[in-house]
């Protein structure tokens, strides 16, 4: 049986369903974390200059900051709250056999990175460890 000509195409509507998912988790876990949303403005401009880092845009860079800023003990400040972030990222988090970013809002683990290739996962390690932020 063929498919109505006027129905909406199942892919975009399931991305249409991550998205709100991505954004409602957002809203409920990183958005209340002290300096998040300062970091990952600095870090999505960060995204748009430097080649290397392009592949963290959106979403698995939300993940990361809400990892870093949401496991620490203490309210951190946005210099604090950057290094962190940096401190996880150049420790090899989204290395192949490292742990990795599992998406929180899929029903099967799901990495988040894996359209990433292993070189990207590479460079981005090594940017974040000879970083200035974390080289403080």
């Amino acid at each position: 049986m063929k498919d109505p000509p006027d129905l909406l195409d199942r892919q975009k509507c399931l991305n249409a369903l991550a998205s709100l998912r991505h954004a409602k988790w957002f809203q409920a876990r990183a958005n209340g974390l002290k300096s998040c949303v300062i970091v990952l403005r600095i870090l999505r401009d960060l995204c748009n200059r430097v080649p290397t880092w392009t592949q963290l845009k959106g979403w698995p860079l939300e993940l990361i900051c809400e990892k870093a800023l949401g496991t620490c003990n203490r309210p951190l400040g946005a210099g604090e709250a950057l290094r962190r972030v940096m401190e996880c990222l150049a420790s090899g988090i989204i290395l192949p056999g490292g742990p990795g970013l599992h998406d929180p809002c899929e029903k099967e683990p799901t990495d988040a990175l894996a359209y990433m290739s292993v070189k990207e996962r590479e460079e981005i390690t090594q940017s974040a460890q000879v970083s200035p932020c974390v080289n403080l």
